[in-house]
This record gives structure tokens, sequence and C-alpha cells, in this order.
């Protein structure tokens, strides 16, 4: 009888145990799960900030190797923390380099004390390109306030043309506004910047075109900076994308001549006037399906 009365007692205890033991494992994987979930949304968070799996609104980055991209994500963390310098972590010759540095800066009119040029230093005998060098422009002097007043004066074009309907009246709006406030000027003090355009409103193609394209992305459509020529010589353009065509837009020959004349067209009309240049070249040909009525201010 003692033996059986152990018997179930010892019984009793061990299932007292498994259950214990089973709410505890249910316990750990409850917060292994809310671990794991936190983990995710704090990657998340950080990939917003600085994301390098680039999608829709660098298609820069989409056209490069692999290595090339390493090389690409490097150069902007760089950037964005003000390190005017790295040295790639991927093997590279200066071609290849050449094209991640100017893919970083036609992707990224957000990092407006950003200069196209750069330098390196290239040893063959390592296989490759072993220190990179960005130009920083003055604007990278005083940052944090150079970017309150960039983003101020961003953000309230961003506003003024977000509370429209449609992405066609929301892209109109921000060339107008854009075209409105910014003076084409040949020797201004930040020409081939977003920030020159949008806060000195004194600019040249290039400030043009990355400010619409800052300007077009923050509002989630999708706008691409084009490098090419003209019979002028150097020039600069975007490329924009509604509902599912691409179109050219000049601002900076719109304001020149104060018309819709280069708003929207086909590469039929462009070719004529506009050569795409480089990399620009793979950039989504513009064959819209239609064209757009009442284009005259």
């Amino acid at each position: 009888m003692q033996v059986k009365a152990g018997g179930h007692f010892w019984i009793l205890i061990m299932k007292r145990f498994n259950g214990l033991l089973m709410g505890l494992i249910g316990l750990l994987s409850v917060i292994c799960v809310g671990v794991y979930a936190l983990v995710g949304l704090e990657l998340s968070d950080r990939s917003k900030e600085h994301d390098i799996g680039y999608e829709a609104f660098t298609p820069y980055y989409q056209f490069l190797s692999s290595a090339q991209k390493q090389v690409y994500g490097q150069a902007v963390k760089a950037a964005l923390n003000r390190e005017d310098s790295f040295v790639p972590l991927a093997h590279v010759d200066p071609e290849e380099l050449s094209e991640a540095m100017h893919a970083v800066y036609f992707d990224h009119p957000e990092i407006f004390w950003l200069d196209s040029g750069f330098g390196f230093e290239y040893r063959p005998q390592d296989n490759g390109v072993v220190s990179v060098t960005m130009d920083f422009n003055s604007l990278a002097e005083n940052l944090d306030y150079n970017s309150r007043i960039f983003n101020k004066e961003a953000q309230a074009i961003i506003a003024q043309c977000s509370r429209l309907e449609t992405d066609r009246e929301k892209e109109k709006a921000a060339h107008d506004e854009l075209v409105r406030r910014v003076n084409y000027k040949e020797g201004a003090e930040h020409p081939q910047s977003a920030f020159g355009a949008i806060v000195s409103g004194e600019s040249v193609c290039a400030g043009y075109s990355r400010a619409f394209q800052y300007i077009m992305n923050a509002m989630g459509i999708d706008t691409y900076y084009v490098s090419g020529e003209t019979s002028d010589g150097e020039h600069a353009w975007n490329i924009v994308r509604l509902e599912g065509d691409f179109y050219n837009v000049d601002l900076t020959w719109d304001d020149i001549d104060d018309s819709y004349m280069y708003f929207n067209e086909s590469d039929m009309v462009f070719d004529e006037t506009h050569v795409r240049c480089a990399s620009a070249m793979q950039l989504p040909s513009c064959m819209p399906r239609s064209t757009l009525a009442g284009k005259s201010r």
C-alpha cells in the first residue's frame, strides 16, 4: 500500500512538473516570438533609414554587379555618416568604381552635400581599388543646419502637392512650384544639388532635376535622374512613372521657355533634342500608351 501510495504520489508530482514544464516552454516560446518580432521591427526601421536593398527609386543601383552594389552601399553609408572616405570591401577596378559612384550620385538627391567627383587609390597587385575619397561641397560644413532648412523647404512643397488627389496632379504641382521658385543661373552657388534649387532658388539643369526627383520620390512617385546631352552640351532631366507609363520631363527647358513643351513627353519627341548617355540608356523607355491633354499653363 505504501509503495502504491508512493507511486501515486510521484505520478502526481510528475504530472504537475510536466504541466509546469509545458507552461514554461510555452512562455519561452511567446518571449522568443516577441523578441524576434522586436528585432525584426528594429531591422525594418533601420532598413528604412539606410536600406541597402534599394528598389523602385534607385534604378542605377539595379544596373550594378554584386561587387559594385557593395561599394555603392558603403559610399551611401559613409556619406550619410559624413565620412568622406572608405575602403572598398569588394574588388572593383576604376571603371567599375566610377559606375558605382555615379549610381550613388544619380540615385540620391537627398545627399545634397555630395558632389559627383571622387578620388581613389588603385593597386593592380592588390586586384583593385583600395581606397575611395568622395567630394563633399561646402554644405557639409554646417550640415545639421543646412539639413534642417532643406527639409523645411522641401516638406513645404511636398505637403502642398500631396494634398492633391492623383499622381498626375501632384506631379504637375511639383513641376509648377519648382519652376516658380527656381531661377536658372550658371553661376549659382550650389548649381548641381537639390539644395541649390529648393533652398537657394538658383540652379542649373542638374539642380532642377535632382530637386524634382527628391520631391516626387518623397510623394511615392517613381522619378529618375537622367544624364545626357543636347545641342547645348551636357544636360539633365527626369523620367517619371505614372499609371504604369514612363514620361520624360525637363523642368529646366520648361522654365526657360515658360511652357509645358517638355512635360510628360515620349522618347519620340525627346529624341529630337535629348540624347541619354552612359547608364541612363538603361532606364525605361518612354513610350506611353496615351498622351496627356491640356499642357499649356
